[in-house]
């Protein structure tokens, strides 16, 4: 049995503004990203209770409670506290709190890195925020830091959407990224897109194969690809110490040579290394691709 790997980290935290249709259709605008976070607290308060009967308990229900979100910071810039809390900046560049500020609906989403070396991703759905409480200490003989904490609550989107079998309201989506029939899409838009529910994200094409073939270089140390067929823009070589695995149309190469000509010598390599070779579109990104453990007779002498 697999280990669950356990969460380490957490960063990459954004957030986006969020307006609800009249049949409840969230729409998402303004993706900020929030940087310098501390820690991240999402917690749901659920609630369990039981009914006796009979002279023993007899029937459970569980209720999900408010969703509060404490989101600790190095410090929250003016630009943050307009965004997530609704006040206003005037033409000097100041931040003017009105006392009837409404802070704006919001997501936030960021991910979690695990000791395996993969990501948790998140999205909560739809919350707000309030003025944080402050504290500032005067200087003393050490460095005391001071850090900004703002807390919100979160509820479950109007709109209902159906997910296994089953309709829900949906205030929480989360993807972990090495688990069976993950989207590699949906990871690859998780910060500049609100992952709904069924999305329509295609899956990536494979990478068809690139013919290629790796041999030793004209100069000292040097290896080349010679490659059949025409680049569709260019091709792009790099090279590097592991395996990527599986490259995707469109995907944006590791490369160290862009463009490269075929049969060219690649200096600068190891025996053991890897060797990636692309063709390129017009945009820079995949069309075809081959990757070569570098042995002893890839490498001139």
């Amino acid at each position: 049995m697999n280990k669950t790997a356990t969460r380490i980290g957490c960063d990459n935290v954004v957030g986006a503004l969020l307006t609800e249709a009249a049949d409840g259709t969230p729409t998402y605008t303004g993706i900020t990203t929030l940087p310098g976070l501390i820690n991240l607290t999402i917690n749901p308060n659920a609630s369990t209770e039981t009914l006796f009967a009979d002279d023993g308990p007899n029937e459970t229900a569980t209720a999900l409670g408010k969703v509060e979100v404490d989101i600790e910071k190095n410090a929250l810039s003016t630009a943050e506290k307009a965004f997530l809390l609704g006040h206003a900046v005037d033409a000097n560049g100041g931040l003017v709190f009105g006392a009837t500020d409404v802070p704006p609906w919001v997501a936030i989403g960021f991910r979690t890195l695990k000791s395996n070396g993969t990501y948790r991703y998140v999205w909560l759905y739809k919350g707000k925020f309030v003025d944080p409480e402050e504290k500032n200490d005067t200087k003393g003989d050490t460095v005391k830091f001071a850090t900004d904490t703002i807390k919100g609550q979160f509820v479950m989107l109007s709109k209902t959407y159906t997910v296994g079998g089953k309709a829900r309201k949906p205030y929480k989506y989360e993807v972990d990224e090495e688990a069976t029939g993950i989207n590699p899409n949906v990871i690859k838009q998780w910060f500049t897109t609100v992952i709904l529910p069924g999305a329509i994200i295609a899956f990536p094409t494979t990478a068809p194969a690139l013919s290629v073939v790796a041999a030793a270089g004209t100069a000292s140390g040097a290896t080349k690809a010679t490659i059949t067929g025409t680049a569709t823009s260019a091709f792009a070589v790099g090279i590097g110490a592991v395996s990527l695995g599986t490259v995707y149309v469109g995907d944006a190469p590791k490369a160290t040579i862009n463009p490269y000509t075929s049969a060219a010598d690649i200096t600068g390599v190891a025996i053991g290394q890897f060797l990636y070779v692309y063709d390129l579109d017009a945009t820079g990104l995949v069309v075809k691709y081959f990757e070569r453990q570098l042995v002893t007779g890839d490498i001139k002498a």
